[in-house]
């Protein structure tokens, strides 16, 4: 696997994200399969500590993949962005965080009635089950 020089201002006067998209636009055409062109595509840079790059992969299988077989040809050209050796650490994508309404915030109108976001196992629902002149929601109590 080669990298390419890459054209453009010192890596110095970049951000991180602009220098992770010019070391994988300067990695040599030949050098990288499509599939692990397709891993360093899902890949994003998550921060440079000193010399190190952290990088957050998809999942784990890729995480694997960068780790074992694309460490090397990353830490090459990303070496090459900044002008000194950079190491590489790979993680997998923190989860997003749900969002969560603050307390004492109303979350979209549950009003506490469950049937309101019931499905059942055929598709059928409760919405509209009440304007339904035969349904007597007081059956059964």
């Amino acid at each position: 696997m080669r990298v390419t020089d890459v054209d453009g201002p010192p890596a110095g006067d970049l951000t991180l994200d602009q220098v992770w998209a010019q070391a994988v636009a300067g990695l040599s055409d030949g050098s990288l399969s499509p599939q692990h062109r397709a891993w360093i595509a899902l890949t994003r840079p998550l921060g440079l500590m000193e010399d190190t790059a952290l990088l957050a992969a998809p999942n784990e299988f890729a995480k694997d993949v960068l780790d074992s077989r694309l460490r090397p040809v990353i830490a090459e050209a990303l070496s090459n962005a900044y002008g000194r050796d950079i190491r590489v650490a790979v993680t997998v994508q923190p989860a997003p965080a749900e969002s969560v309404p603050p307390p004492g915030q109303p979350d979209g109108g549950d009003d506490g009635d469950e049937r309101d976001s019931y499905t059942g196992a055929f598709g059928d629902s409760w919405n509209g089950l009440a304007d339904d002149p035969a349904f007597d929601p007081s059956y059964g109590r």
